[in-house]
């Protein structure tokens, strides 16, 4: 329905699967987008957010879209911050890994490049074989100008999975940047022949 416009029915499908389980957080995510559509309601789309994280801390649209805020409200980015660190005592050490990979996003967004690339590294040490640990650490080369491991960390991420559209745009970019025109036409003509489904 959201992606229709269909703004009523998508909010009354939420609250439906709400009342069925109010534990599930895409449900809170989604009511948390159809807020935010109206000025009058940001708060009330930024509460939902957080109880989607409160269920799942790894739910993509509110991490997504709390990210997105984190880089001009303090208030948002203290939250994450704040709320990644309390979960790295909360993880084992295998799972900490999605943590660290968090919280380096979030550092990384917000252009706090050393705390950035510490939790990066940490995350790639637990789990290598993440890809978007991968992709993360290619653009905080990337921006820092390391083209070379920028590359070769993009490579890793896409060996790892050669369906991962957000590493060929972000690697797309980097080459647009470094002037290496038919190499991102290359990259970005694969992004979009991968099939949603794979």
């Amino acid at each position: 329905y959201f992606l229709n416009n269909q703004i009523d029915e998508a909010a009354n499908a939420c609250q439906e699967a709400l009342d069925i389980n109010y534990n599930y957080a895409d449900a809170h995510g989604c009511l948390g987008l159809i807020h935010s559509k109206n000025d009058l309601q940001k708060d009330i789309a930024r509460r939902e957010w957080k109880v989607a994280l409160e269920i799942d801390p790894f739910n993509a649209i509110a991490f997504n879209n709390l990210l997105m805020l984190s880089k001009t409200d303090n208030n948002i980015r203290s939250y994450l911050i704040e709320k990644y660190n309390r979960l790295l005592n909360q993880y084992n050490c295998f799972e900490q890994y999605r943590v660290y990979r968090a919280l380096g996003i979030i550092y990384l967004y917000n252009g706090i490049h050393s705390s950035a690339i510490s939790c990066i590294k940490k995350a790639r040490q637990i789990n290598p074989y993440d890809v978007k640990i991968n992709n993360v650490l290619a653009v905080y080369y990337a921006e820092s100008e390391d083209f070379n491991k920028a590359i070769k960390y993009f490579k890793i991420a896409l060996k790892l999975n050669p369906f991962d559209k957000e590493t060929y745009k972000n690697f797309a970019t980097l080459y647009t940047q470094l002037n290496l025109i038919e190499e991102a036409s290359m990259l970005i003509e694969k992004s979009e022949s991968i099939n949603m489904f794979n």
